[in-house]
């Protein structure tokens, strides 16, 4: 069968994915298309999670862990203005231990007074910043 009429027949079964290789084989050199194929498989295609550590647990960080947070990243002003301001606080503990943290704002808009931008996200959407991982 020509590449014509292979084309042709992906479009009456509006097979886009395979129809858009056959194109791009057609345009582009065997090496190129190689290359493509990859980086849209690497974007497109999920890739499977890691599996998580065993010990890990997950939670919903409180005021109480300061003290454990600062041990990962001492803060002069400490961080009880983001609890203030409405941030929500995610733990990782490591066998009961505080071993990673990372704020969320959840407002709908992030306000960078150091960069000096504004970020406007949709309502079920989230800014996420300051995570950090004890050594």
């Amino acid at each position: 069968m020509s590449r014509a009429a292979t084309a042709w027949r992906l479009v009456r079964e509006r097979r886009r994915e395979d129809l858009a290789r056959v194109v791009a084989r057609a345009l582009f050199p065997p090496w190129l298309f190689r290359s493509n194929e990859m980086l849209i498989a690497r974007l497109t295609r999920p890739r499977p999670l890691p599996r998580p550590l065993d010990g890990i647990t997950i939670r919903w960080g409180r005021p109480e862990d300061e003290p454990a947070l600062q041990r990962i990243r001492p803060r002069e002003e400490g961080y009880g203005h983001h609890f203030e301001a409405g941030h929500v606080l995610v733990v990782g503990e490591l066998d009961g231990r505080v071993a990673s943290f990372n704020w969320f704002e959840t407002d709908g808009l992030h306000v960078s007074r150091a960069n000096g931008y504004r970020f406007r996200y949709g309502p079920r959407g989230a800014w996420a910043f300051g995570f950090e991982v004890d050594p």
